[in-house]
């Protein structure tokens, strides 16, 4: 049975301070990005699947106070919903945020166009990703880009492929390559290296433990049975390396941009602060 929307909620909470991800992945975005959408006078970003906003906090931070910025926030988790509007509730000069308690697609937003859509963990949940990516490159600007941060074929994946009940959820940023592939599509691709801490699950500390395997699995660990805990833990620690008695699962990220326009990725040398997917 899948995690209900509070539950995942919980996981998530605690994946976020085991995880390196956003940093790594907010300063590739600083590095990469930003510098490519110096010449606007204003930028609309939208981000699909926002969470808590915490990653979109901090994409925002990687701007110039002076660059105005339109930042639209789309999350259908009530829980998540609620943080947003609680953490973005109030204008900021220069700064107009916009959430949405909804789906994605949205006639919310059908007429709008954004110069950066971001889709960070998100395609997991959607029956169609094929559609879900065609439906965001409709709201692309002429000169817009699709970023698209996906966990890669290593980590949590291969965690995935042996213990999630729901096999639909289990994809790798390869898979979504080859949906781009299918759609002819202009992208470039790239891997940041990044690790989640899983000292909990070796060390007895049982409640963070068992949300962050149960976020792994996308099930309430407790519904497996003791030889599938103990399966589920063996191997984690088999992917995992020590390091000053702490453990570390490896768990690059994967990065794809993704545009109608061939020329916009020309501008971007989105390599330069990461590692080409092999």
């Amino acid at each position: 049975m899948s995690l209900t929307d509070e539950e995942y909620a919980k996981c998530f909470d605690i994946l976020k301070q085991v995880s390196c991800e956003h940093a790594v992945t907010v300063r590739w975005f600083h590095n990469t990005l930003v510098p490519a959408l110096s010449h606007k006078d204003r930028i609309k970003i939208l981000s699909i699947g926002a969470g808590t906003g915490d990653f979109d906090e901090q994409i925002i931070a990687t701007f110039s106070p002076n660059m105005p910025l339109e930042y639209h926030f789309i999350e259908s988790n009530p829980h998540h919903s609620q943080e947003l509007e609680h953490r973005f509730s109030e204008r900021e000069n220069n700064r107009k945020f916009v959430i949405h308690a909804c789906k994605f697609p949205s006639e919310e937003i059908r007429s709008e166009k954004f110069d950066i859509i971001i889709m960070a963990h998100v395609l997991y949940y959607f029956e169609d990703r094929q559609q879900a990516i065609v439906d965001a490159m409709k709201q692309l600007s002429d000169d817009g880009v699709l970023l698209i941060v996906h966990q890669t074929g290593l980590g949590v994946n291969q965690i995935q492929k042996q213990f999630r009940v729901n096999h639909n959820y289990s994809c790798s940023i390869q898979d979504l390559a080859n949906i781009l592939d299918n759609l002819g599509s202009n992208y470039s691709r790239a891997m940041l290296p990044t690790s989640l801490e899983v000292t909990s699950i070796f060390k007895n500390e049982t409640e963070t433990s068992d949300l962050l395997m149960s976020f792994f699995i996308e099930t309430n660990i407790k519904t497996l049975s003791s030889q599938q805990q103990s399966d589920l833990t063996n191997l984690i620690k088999s992917l995992s390396f020590e390091r000053a008695g702490r453990f570390f699962l490896f768990h690059p990220v994967g990065i794809l941009l993704v545009a109608n326009n061939q020329s916009a990725l020309a501008q971007i040398n989105i390599s330069q602060f990461g590692e080409n997917l092999p």
